[in-house]
């Protein structure tokens, strides 16, 4: 097999990882000495290695809780791939494991590479975030798509969160995209007429926008008017 990117590679072998029932992470690498970029990189099963003997430590173990820790079990399972040209090949490939693979596709969340909304879905929930869904709502939506709640890779906290970094992203430009979606209805309709109003700190509290067919209609029907405060 070959890829665009290494990046790809590890999607692909992280989606094989959740329908066998693993967890992955990335392991070494090398870079090129011809133009020092990434040209060789290997992952592995979560449970490669060997566990770390704390009575070898030099400093008192930290307290943990136990879901934080993966019990190694020097498992071979991995796959490596090199770059060569602008592909990356697939060089070496190990598939059997030496531990018990997770088959229960509702607790397959919960393994490390595993957590969290995948990219596709992201996307999706910004749609839903910007129609005003709550995450509870978006959650019902996912658990429809996945065939029932316990099945979602992610909770409703994980889409709050995400929701928390959209609204973010935007607080300091919402203004400037509207203005900018302003301009380009402008374009299109040359009557569309808006006003501001900004506060002491010379911030915007009230915004009124209306459009040209509205305009037209103002003069022929000016003793109703109608408000949509949406």
């Amino acid at each position: 097999m070959m890829f665009e990117s290494w990046d790809e590679a590890k999607l692909h072998y992280n989606r094989y990882a959740h329908q066998v029932g693993f967890s992955i992470k990335c392991s070494t690498s090398k870079n090129s000495t011809i133009d020092g970029q990434k040209d060789k990189q290997l992952f592995v099963c979560n449970k490669s290695g060997k566990n770390e003997d704390i009575n070898q430590l030099d400093v008192p173990p930290v307290r943990q809780r136990n879901r934080s820790i993966t019990k190694k079990t020097e498992c071979k399972a991995r796959m490596r791939v090199r770059r060569k040209g602008k592909k990356w090949h697939v060089t070496y490939f190990i598939e059997e494991h030496n531990h018990k693979l997770i088959k229960k596709f509702s607790l397959k969340k919960y393994l490390r590479s595993h957590k969290g909304i995948p990219k596709e879905e992201k996307d999706f929930v910004r749609l839903l975030h910007k129609v005003s869904l709550s995450a509870g709502r978006i959650m019902r939506i996912m658990a429809e798509v996945y065939g029932g709640l316990a099945n979602v890779s992610y909770d409703s906290k994980d889409v709050s969160n995400l929701m928390s970094n959209i609204d973010n992203e935007h607080s300091h430009k919402d203004m400037s995209l509207l203005l900018a979606h302003f301009a380009r209805i402008k374009k299109d309709d040359p009557d569309f007429y808006f006003n501001l109003h900004t506060d002491h700190a010379d911030k915007v509290d009230r915004i009124f926008w209306v459009d040209g067919a509205a305009i037209a209609a103002y003069k022929n029907y000016s003793d109703c008017l109608s408000f949509d405060t949406t």
